[in-house]
């Protein structure tokens, strides 16, 4: 069974205004003032153990500068929203649940762009109030070399959590390592000598510049499996984790490993009654009449080959869809978060430039792979 929530969420500000009524086939869970060069991104979905939905989503401006963090929640299976909290940091940050509370893991931003020093916070109430982590023991890791942080999702599989981070060569500023941190879900996660740090995984002439990134997608077995590429040239390295998360095992065929081209939030989940894994896509088709976004669920086997399973929504007339986005299945409905563009036309609920939002979105009674399509929704209309 897939545990996962599809939701399409959008922040900018850091309380949500009371978002009008609308024919669209989301919620709004926030609809923020709109100012230049803003923009939200890495929304993170979690359907936590009480049954209750949380969506973080960080807020940036200008040069990606960290404006905040921001947490909601919903009691009501996603039809109305409440902020629960707004944070400084960590920023890059990803959301888990663990012992019934919340964790926020990332880097505290001293770095330029996305270096830093990585940092977990953690929520007892369901995100209302967070840990401050001013040391060793109350969340803090070590001042050493900054770390990079890529917006991609926790795994949590085998009993532990699982979080990919980059290190910069100090010789070679160009070269990049990447390696991962995991702890015991039993564990007290804001201790810092409770994490486990790899080794790196480094391959021989692997240049990946700026353009470096890494996932984690859930093993066979009880670890997960790792995915670092580049563009600069188009490389795949990889490899699996051992079961205490010392040691990446580097392997061969992971040269052939991908997610999908437009994989949103690189969110990859195992359905462990099939084998398959199953990912989000988000793509833009050119029709004559304009741009078409088409959200659909992919599967692979094993990280090579990927089909469309289902297609789940059409959009036309909207602004646009960010590529940044999370989803779950939460028992038979399918859930997604995404940032979604103010429309090409103002409407009565969306005047022009009201800046991006974030929406939630259910798909109900998803039982994957399914042939039907469902109805295209024009925004225009």
């Amino acid at each position: 069974m897939i545990h996962t929530t599809l939701l399409i969420a959008f922040v900018v500000g850091a309380m949500a205004q009371e978002p009008a009524p609308s024919s669209e086939p989301w919620v709004v869970v926030c609809l923020p003032p709109f100012y230049r060069w803003d923009n939200l991104q890495n929304p993170q979905l979690l359907v936590a153990s009480d049954g209750s939905y949380v969506i973080s989503v960080e807020h940036s401006g200008h040069y990606s500068s960290q404006i905040g963090t921001y947490v909601y929640r919903s009691t009501d299976r996603g039809t109305t929203w409440a902020h629960q909290a707004s944070l400084r940091v960590p920023r890059h940050n990803s959301l888990f649940e663990a012992g019934r509370a919340l964790h926020l893991i990332g880097i505290d931003g001293t770095g330029r762009s996305f270096w830093g020093r990585p940092m977990v916070r953690k929520s007892d109430d369901w995100g209302a109030s967070w840990s401050n982590p001013e040391s060793r023991s109350t969340g803090r890791f070590p001042d050493d070399s900054p770390l990079g942080s890529w917006q991609v999702p926790a795994v949590v599989q085998g009993g532990r959590v699982w979080r990919s981070f980059t290190r910069e060569n100090i010789e070679d500023p160009r070269l990049h390592f990447i390696l991962v941190a995991s702890a015991r879900l039993d564990d007290d996660l804001l201790r810092a000598d409770r994490w486990t740090w790899s080794d790196i995984l480094d391959f021989e002439g692997f240049f990946v510049g700026a353009t470096m990134g890494s996932s984690l997608a859930p093993g066979p077995g009880s670890t997960p499996l790792l995915l670092a590429h580049g563009k600069q040239p188009d490389f795949r390295i990889g490899g699996e984790l051992s079961s205490d998360g010392g040691h990446i095992e580097p392997r061969v065929e992971a040269a052939s490993w991908s997610l999908p081209d437009s994989a949103a939030g690189k969110r990859v989940v195992r359905d462990e009654k099939s084998g398959l894994l199953h990912a989000l896509t988000i793509r833009t088709i050119p029709p004559q009449d304009g741009s078409v976004y088409e959200v659909a669920l992919t599967s692979s086997a094993g990280l090579v080959v990927w089909e469309t399973r289902s297609v789940l929504l059409r959009l036309k007339g909207v602004g646009g869809l960010a590529w940044s986005s999370d989803w779950a299945i939460d028992g038979e409905d399918l859930l997604v978060a995404l940032v979604a563009w103010f429309p090409r036309e103002s409407t009565p609920e969306y005047p022009r430039k009201t800046g991006p939002m974030v929406v939630f979105l259910r798909v109900p009674v998803f039982r994957p792979p399914t042939p039907e399509t469902p109805p295209l929704w024009d925004g225009r209309e």
